[in-house]
């Protein structure tokens, strides 16, 4: 999704096989995923992806995660 929207930016087709990260919910703090998130998001928001089906989990996701964040789940 993320290299879609900046193709779409820069006007290119280019791909990508980027190596895959795993990190476990236990190995970062909750904040800094909430933002990690947001900041993917705000990468994504270009072109036609902000109406893909993907990005619009992304987004619902996104306030699930910081609604349980404030709740303190």
């Amino acid at each position: 999704m993320n290299i879609k929207a900046v193709n779409q930016r820069y006007d290119e087709n280019t791909v990508v096989q980027l190596p895959h990260l795993y990190l476990g919910l236990s190995d970062i703090d909750p904040y800094e995923f909430v933002m990690l998130l947001r900041s993917f998001r705000y990468q994504c928001h270009e072109g036609d992806v902000p109406e893909t089906k993907l990005y619009k989990e992304l987004d619902w996701y996104i306030g699930k995660v910081c609604e349980a964040y404030v709740a303190g789940d």
